[in-house]
């Protein structure tokens, strides 16, 4: 139930997210990843996060006010298993690829128009830990995050050929 707490960055716009991560089993609201303001009172601003729920499913998700879009893979990950995860937002799509492959594109919520996070600092990035949900069950490898950037399918499947797996 570790967690890291990042030094606040500049972060949002087009966007990829890349981890390396092992599930030992899964939480309801197992948060891998929040980015977010102030979180007292409640009212949130925007948040990026990622969190599972206890069944395995996993989601990715961008909420700016009352408004979020969401997306999720295909399938639920293995537990005990390496599983390398990459998520990119541009514009209106949003793709979820696992170990090289496309999961899916857009969102689970059907909504017309995604839309990207906010480029800004954020006061809160952390890593395993939501101050609303419970911690990531699992070993995080790494995580890679590139601020302004939609990788390509193509560099995506570079990424999991050449994974640090050591």
């Amino acid at each position: 139930d570790d967690y890291l707490d990042l030094t606040p960055w500049e972060f949002g716009g087009k966007t990829t997210v890349e981890m390396y991560v092992k599930y030992n089993s899964f939480v309801n609201y197992g948060t891998l990843l929040m980015f977010i303001d102030e979180y007292e009172p409640v009212q949130v601003d925007e948040t990026i996060q990622m969190y599972t729920y206890s069944n395995g499913n996993t989601v990715f998700m961008v909420s700016q006010g009352s408004e979020f879009r969401r997306i999720r893979p295909a399938s639920n990950p293995p537990t005990n298993t390496w599983v390398h995860t990459v998520v990119t937002i541009e514009g209106d799509t949003m793709s979820w690829y696992r170990d090289g492959v496309k999961q899916g594109t857009s969102n689970i919520d059907n909504k017309p128009n995604e839309f990207e996070p906010t480029i800004k600092t954020r006061l809160n990035h952390w890593l395993g830990r939501s101050p609303f949900h419970s911690n990531f069950h699992g070993t995080m490898g790494y995580i890679r995050f590139w601020h302004g950037t939609e990788l390509s399918a193509g560099d995506i499947q570079l990424l999991y050929e050449n994974r640090e797996t050591s």
